[in-house]
């Protein structure tokens, strides 16, 4: 476990491996804060977020509202404050990669889906549905490639006080069943 400063925030950030390749970063508050300041921390790591191109939201990540009771919600409720990012490729070369992973993917979904399901006529002579059959695989291989890099962070609560714990993940270093 390490420490230092992260985004003006003092933390222990630990790194997780699996067969010596780094599958996540874990970055937590040290100091714990009350409801309010947690709030407010929380919305303004999501407007970071949310305004840095390096970043595509997963799903709507609602901001909290000044009336939401977070220690009602999580201790009764058992509510999870979360919000879910993936990391989109920044430079060219992680453009290119991003890139050749998506064509290989797209040419592994092309031959067990595609070309499964139709002739070589008919591959010859596309018609609507295997069109949009072929977009769909596309947006498929896209999202299965971004999906890989998944970056998210919660609310944690321990006695009462509150603090962020983020997530860095690449799901391209974790366990696969090898080691079974």
């Amino acid at each position: 476990m390490l420490e230092g400063e992260f985004n003006g925030a003092n933390v222990f950030v630990n790194v997780i491996t699996n067969g010596n390749k780094v599958c996540r970063i874990a970055v937590t508050d040290i100091a714990s804060e009350d409801e309010r300041s947690i709030q407010i921390r929380f919305n303004n790591l999501l407007r970071q977020f949310e305004n840095n191109s390096k970043y595509l939201p997963i799903s709507d990540n609602n901001q909290l509202s000044d009336s939401e009771d977070l220690s009602y919600e999580i201790n009764v409720n058992k509510k999870r404050y979360e919000a879910n990012f993936y990391q989109r490729p920044v430079t060219m070369a992680d453009k290119e990669k991003w890139q050749n992973t998506v064509m290989a993917r797209m040419i592994e979904m092309f031959a067990t889906t595609i070309a499964e399901k139709y002739t070589e006529e008919e591959l010859a002579n596309p018609t609507k549905e295997l069109i949009d059959d072929y977009d769909n695989m596309m947006v498929r291989a896209a999202i299965d490639i971004i999906s890989k890099k998944h970056v998210w962070f919660m609310i944690s609560n321990y006695a009462g006080k509150y603090y962020i714990s983020m997530f860095y993940d690449n799901e391209y270093n974790r366990a696969d069943g090898e080691d079974l």
